[in-house]
């Protein structure tokens, strides 16, 4: 298990490049505008991209992608 703090607005990823199941904990602080995020876009019927970045911008998140093939 690898574990490191980031500083915001550091870009990152979290990846499983093994076949078995994995957990990842997150903290998120403030917590607030993540839970936001989270809920809205569980709340959304099948949220397409587009809707799940609107989701994010009006939180104050901002997702970068593509997620990168490998390390």
């Amino acid at each position: 298990m690898t574990s490191s703090p980031l500083a915001g607005g550091t870009p990152h990823t979290i990846r499983n490049e093994s076949a078995a199941d994995a957990v990842a904990f997150v903290v998120h602080a403030p917590g607030a505008p993540m839970e936001s995020f989270s809920r809205a876009v569980a709340a959304a019927a099948s949220p397409d991209m587009d809707t799940v970045l609107a989701i994010a911008a009006a939180n104050g998140i901002e997702l970068l992608g593509p997620i990168p093939a490998t390390a």
